[in-house]
């Protein structure tokens, strides 16, 4: 099975140029920093050093590596070391741009499956060509890995991921201050002689600052209990998971388990530039088969926010339904589920544990991971609304986000646009004939992402039909016709 596509490379490389590259050190206050100093480069095998510390991804700094003749006579391996002007805060993430010979960064962006999808995909981790990577702090190493073993790659702190253009990075968090980035390129023993591989470095950077609209910026993934049949034959694996960050709410990224009947889960994690505000909350947009939906999948589907390699809020789907977007799964649609965490978080884990006992392909399609204004609330005096028939309501909802304003619909997902009002001001309906529900977003001009919905009932109490009425008592409300 194929893990990762390039499918429609070209429009999403020439996406990001336009749209994310084009922004280049400040993209809407956000700020990239580039390592500036060479601290140590070996210069009989590195071409063109000074290009991964220029700020430009686009260039190449081209690391060198050779397997000699026999007996080792001739062979060498290349280095690169780039510093920062100024040491780097503890747990801040560095993004490093490389591109290898082999699929190596291909394998290694599935963490812990990253064994498992080397035999899938033909790519032998260990023997051919291979890299380390170091955080350095002066000459102490601070956080290190290996793509001879991919384990290395599957923590909070080292992934590999990749944009929504198919660019792979290496994600580092150090849990200490560092100042320097250290690539070494290796040739192993299985190459056989006189064989020479490169490894482009193009430079790196740490995001800092705020972003008005906080658009996801890579995604990686993992998975647990998971063989190399139900990965080759089963059906098991992510397929597409550039899908999920492209902003078009018509793809989508593919979970999938297969058909199996032992513990297993398959995740992917969606990467942000920066943490999100205390303000603002995350919104995930997914779809299930409905016969897993019957079978208690909402329960084996978790959402989780960390703040670099640390756990901020855990929740599972079910506890985030309510009858509204249950509706929509048990319909095949896809469900926009909010998810409010505990404090700034910058990644999102979406996890599916397999269903035990049943008989069905279990696959979760993943459309969208964004980052929202916060979800509106509703004003005390506009829950509970009763109005007459042939009147209007009145009703008015607020948001915590500064500068975002609100959308009034007629329905839980699409439907009509009926109104935008500011935080706090009254959204006036139509005149009504009969209980209507309408529903409220939050959103900020010029971004593509609205928060997630909000129900607010209004009921209707009918006019009589005839004016000869008595009336035996006043304890509950009486509309009467003009």
């Amino acid at each position: 099975m194929v893990n990762f596509t390039f499918r429609n490379f070209i429009f999403k490389s020439i996406f990001c140029l336009l749209l994310v590259c084009s922004i280049g050190q400040n993209a809407l206050g956000q700020t990239q920093t580039f390592p500036t100093n060479l601290v140590d480069i070996d210069t009989d095998h590195v071409v063109n050093g000074s290009f991964a510390v220029d700020g430009d991804l686009n260039t190449t700094a081209e690391l060198e590596a050779n397997s000699g003749l026999a007996l080792g006579i001739g062979a060498y391996n290349s280095f690169i070391e780039i510093g920062y002007d100024t040491p780097v805060a503890a747990n801040t993430t560095t993004f490093i741009r490389i591109d290898t010979q082999d699929e190596l960064l291909r394998v290694l962006l599935g963490g812990g499956l990253g064994n498992l999808l080397g035999d899938v995909l033909g790519v032998v981790l260990i023997g051919n060509q291979e890299f380390t990577v170091e955080a350095r702090s002066g000459t102490t190493t601070v956080l290190s890995a290996d793509s001879s073993d991919p384990n290395t790659f599957d923590s909070p702190r080292v992934r590999v991921v990749t944009d929504v253009s198919g660019a792979m990075y290496i994600a580092m968090t150090p849990n200490q201050s560092y100042s320097s980035i250290r690539i070494t390129n290796n040739i192993g023993s299985l190459l056989g002689l006189g064989n020479t591989r490169t490894l482009n470095v193009r430079g790196a950077f740490y995001n800092s600052g705020a972003l008005a609209c906080n658009d996801p910026l890579y995604t990686s993934y993992d998975g647990d209990g998971l063989s190399l049949d139900l990965l080759q034959l089963g059906g098991a694996g992510v397929n597409n998971p550039e899908n999920a960050i492209d902003n078009d709410p018509n793809s989508f990224s593919e979970l999938s388990l297969g058909v199996l009947d032992v513990a297993a889960s398959i995740e992917q994690i969606v990467y942000f530039g920066v943490p999100s505000q205390p303000t603002e909350d995350f919104k995930i947009s997914l779809r299930v088969d409905p016969t897993l939906l019957a079978l208690g999948v909402v329960n084996n589907i978790t959402f989780e926010a960390y703040n670099g390699p640390t756990l901020v809020s855990s929740s599972s789907l079910s506890s985030l339904l309510n009858l509204d977007l249950l509706g929509l799964l048990q319909g095949g649609a896809v469900a926009q589920v909010p998810f409010d965490v505990a404090g700034p978080a910058d990644r999102i884990v979406v996890r599916y544990t397999s269903l035990l006992g049943v008989n069905v392909f279990q696959r979760l399609d993943l459309y969208d991971v964004a980052i929202t204004p916060g979800i509106p609330v509703i004003d005390a005096a506009s829950e509970n609304v009763e109005v007459c028939e042939g009147e209007s309501a009145s009703l008015v909802a607020t948001t915590a986000s500064a500068g975002a304003e609100l959308r009034w619909y007629d329905s839980e997902v699409g439907g009509n646009l009926l109104a935008t009002t500011a935080s706090g001001e009254t959204f006036t309906t139509a005149a009504l004939s009969e209980d209507t529900t309408f529903y409220v977003a939050s959103f900020l001009a010029g971004c593509t992402e609205e928060s997630g919905r909000v129900a607010v009932e209004v009921t209707v109490n009918p006019l009589p039909e005839s004016g000869d009425i008595t009336v035996v008592g006043f304890d509950l409300p009486i509309c009467l016709p003009e």
